[in-house]
């Protein structure tokens, strides 16, 4: 089975058990190491996800690839498609992520990577919620998904239903469209989707965070559901991010405060470590049915 069928396998069973593959968006390999070690006995496939504009990215890349599991798949992300091609081919990626969220450059991605061995995801075009929507952020324009699912050679369809990069930062919890999502499977439901934006930011974490020292005041937490029922609707993967840092800096934070006098860096990197691998092995739980 080559590496692109066996990412190809793992979005199968996500479908068919209704969870989801956890898209890690990875830039430090310290946070790998406790992407691997936060892994349950259950095994689920993990999929770090690299931006190509990582400084020494094939040095990265090569580290990633050290911790030899069969199920570990990397996938390379970014919005510029000579770029990502490039980079996907001369390191050996599973899969590339494009992130333009145009029409055009999915095209164009798939034209270059046409018969390859390559998985391919794209972000579908997407506008800014109006200040009246339910949903908050990026929303997708579903009309103009229609064409892009429907090109030959595309293997995931990254649907934006609300939010975005970041934190949430509004006066009311922002809610996620269901509605635009469902409508855009509807579209072609033999293909995969993924929901690119999942993250919680959890708010027993964003208490640590700002307890030891964080600034992130008024920044809204959303509860679970809110991910379980995109997967409930076809989702197969999710991509976080912020929680990742946020649970790792909770870590680095308190163990800062807590042990000043140390001034050995493993001490601390060691501590933030372990948060981000207690977060995630709940986080695993909380993607399976």
């Amino acid at each position: 089975m080559s590496d692109r069928e066996g990412l190809a396998w793992a979005f199968a069973e996500a479908r068919r058990t209704q969870s989801a593959v956890a898209g890690l968006v990875v830039t430090e390999f310290c946070e790998a190491e406790a992407i691997v070690e936060a892994r349950s006995a259950a095994h689920e496939p993990l999929l770090f996800v690299v931006p190509c504009t990582r400084r020494n990215l094939r040095a990265f890349v090569g580290a990633l690839r050290s911790f030899d599991l069969s199920d570990l798949f990397i996938q390379l992300m970014g919005d510029d498609v000579d770029m990502l091609v490039e980079a996907g081919l001369e390191l050996g990626a599973d899969a590339v992520f494009l992130t333009a969220g145009k029409a055009e450059a999915a095209r164009a991605l798939l034209a270059k990577l046409k018969g390859g061995s390559i998985l391919t995801e794209v972000l579908l075009p997407w506008r800014q919620a109006a200040p009246n929507q339910m949903s908050e952020g990026r929303i997708v324009q579903v009309e103009e998904a229609r064409a892009v699912v429907e090109l030959e050679g595309l293997d995931v369809a990254a649907v934006p239903v609300g939010g975005g990069p970041g934190p949430y930062k509004t006066c009311r919890i922002p809610l996620w469209s269901t509605d635009a999502f469902n409508r855009v499977v509807a579209l072609k439901p033999d293909l995969y989707y993924s929901l690119p934006w999942g993250s919680l930011l959890p708010k027993d974490l964003l208490k640590k965070y700002n307890t030891y020292g964080g600034a992130l005041p008024g920044v809204i937490s959303l509860p679970k559901q809110q991910f379980r029922a995109f997967i409930a609707g076809g989702a197969v993967k999710i991509g976080f991010r912020s929680d990742l840092g946020l649970a790792f800096l909770c870590g680095l934070r308190e163990s800062l405060y807590r042990r000043p006098e140390k001034l050995d860096v493993t001490v601390h990197l060691e501590a933030a470590e372990e948060e981000l691998a207690a977060f995630l092995r709940q986080r695993f739980r909380e993607m399976r049915p």
